[in-house]
């Protein structure tokens, strides 16, 4: 089963630079990558700098403003190199790696491989950016596709099925959305203009929505049932937007308005709304609503700025100085909320139970920022990104770190610069796409690594 997903959003993150706080933002446009934790999940990420995934060797304590005993990582020397070629010719592993996965080979073709296989999927139009996603259980890839000569669009299966797509031709969509189950999608036609919001479907027409302010955060809460927000400006942060509920078949519903919108999160039961908050005093927060179809059942505090200055982690911070940067959902009921205060690389991930509250936090070191974080579908184990131009052993290389429950890091592994790490269901395999090649690798067991010599990885499933 593939779950609720943020693949619609892709987040890109600016270094951060001295003057002024990196925009971690918008979902839907403003990250680096958007991560999935799923190995049942197809993911869709961009192309990242060729690299090997290895565990990095550690380096020397950090220097600067955060002190070793604040840091969770350690600060590495970072060797400046070039980037080099990828050799040419290289073979398919053998034995091949557990899933499938799809790869775009051109604007008018894909190609799916499983069990050592390559297949490659002719489409009869061209695709419309990279809007191509495997089916959770990996049976067919689904693409959205434009047609120039006949100015139309078009959403296509591999299975057979091919219907028309009724939304402004553009050439190439700004923001597309697909249901958990790739049978529905959200579409934003115009990135650029952001007013108007389409709901479409292999069984349904699309249906066209003007909220009266600029959309952004599209979320899904079930296979059939979307979330996303309006306002009239989508400069973060967003105050006095309006959250919308628009299952299929039906007009959106707004759920409620929020003082501070972005960088929410909804469980992935579709039950429970985690955004961030300010407090009477003025600080940051996290609350939870209790949403029982289109109606608020509950509304609470799960963390506040002076349950993170408590922590060990914390030292040298004021709570009046943190913000939330993003919150991620695991299905366990726990929560990863970024935190960044004043300085360049004072970024942090704190685990919060919903129930019972912060359980721990990972604070990054002087040269590594941290843009997001995404959990595993089925495990609480933490995917979380260290990027920076010295964060990695080279200029070409970052890493991510695994963290458990507790807010423990289990390891690090070497990713490219700026590169994702996909973790599976219950976070044996992980997936890492360089620009030439995908790295297959086991993290949790013996170790086994795979490298896919194709390019352009658009998503996975069924590793496990």
């Amino acid at each position: 089963m593939q779950p609720r997903t943020k693949l619609h959003v892709m987040r890109y993150a600016r270094e951060p630079s001295t003057s002024s706080a990196v925009v971690i933002g918008v979902r839907r446009f403003a990250a680096v990558v958007a991560i999935v934790c799923a190995a049942c999940a197809p993911t869709n990420v961009p192309s990242a700098a060729t690299a090997a995934a290895s565990t990095p060797s550690v380096g020397g304590p950090a220097i600067g403003g955060t002190s070793v005993s604040c840091a969770s990582f350690p600060t590495l020397a970072t060797a400046s190199v070039a980037p080099s070629p990828a050799p040419s010719g290289r073979a398919l592993p053998s034995p091949a790696p557990p899933g499938t996965y799809l790869f775009e080979k051109s604007a008018t073709a894909l190609l799916l491989y499983s069990r050592g296989a390559v297949r490659e999927l002719s489409l009869p139009a061209p695709l419309s950016g990279s809007r191509a996603v495997l089916a959770p259980d990996g049976s067919a890839a689904h693409a959205v596709l434009a047609d120039v000569k006949a100015q139309r669009m078009s959403l296509w299966s591999s299975s057979g099925a091919q219907v028309a797509l009724d939304i402004p031709f553009l050439g190439d969509v700004g923001i597309v959305s697909w249901s958990p189950d790739a049978r529905h999608l959200a579409i934003v036609p115009d990135a650029d203009r952001v007013d108007a919001i389409y709901f479409a479907g292999f069984d349904q027409p699309a249906s066209r929505f003007v909220p009266g302010g600029l959309v952004f955060d599209l979320e899904w809460r079930g296979a059939d049932e979307l979330s996303f927000f309006s306002a009239s400006s989508r400069d973060y942060p967003i105050s006095g937007a309006t959250l919308w509920d628009w299952r299929a078949g039906e007009r959106p519903q707004a759920l409620v308005k929020l003082d501070l919108a972005g960088w929410s999160a909804w469980r992935s039961d579709g039950a429970v709304f985690a955004y961030p908050a300010v407090t009477a005093d003025g600080t940051a927060a996290v609350r939870t609503l209790d949403v029982t179809g289109t109606a608020i059942v509950g509304d609470r505090t799960v963390l506040t700025a002076d349950d993170v200055t408590r922590s060990k982690e914390s030292c040298g911070w004021a709570a009046k100085d943190l913000k939330v940067t993003f919150i991620d959902w695991q299905g366990g009921g726990l929560l990863a909320v970024g935190l960044h205060a004043l300085g360049q690389y004072d970024y942090a991930v704190a685990v919060v139970h919903e129930e019972t509250g912060l359980r721990g936090i990972v604070r990054s070191n002087n040269s590594c920022f941290i843009p997001f974080a995404h959990w595993a579908r089925a495990t609480p184990i933490l995917a979380v990104p260290l990027f920076g131009p010295e964060c990695g052993e080279t200029t070409l290389l970052n890493r991510t770190a695994l963290v458990d429950k507790t807010g423990t890091v289990m390891r690090e592994i070497t990713v490219p610069r700026k590169g994702a790490l996909l973790l599976s269901d219950i976070a044996t395999w992980a997936a890492i796409p360089g620009e030439n090649e995908l790295t297959v690798l086991r993290v949790n067991g013996p170790e086994q690594r795979f490298v896919v010599p194709i390019a352009k990885f658009l998503g996975w499933c069924c590793a496990e």
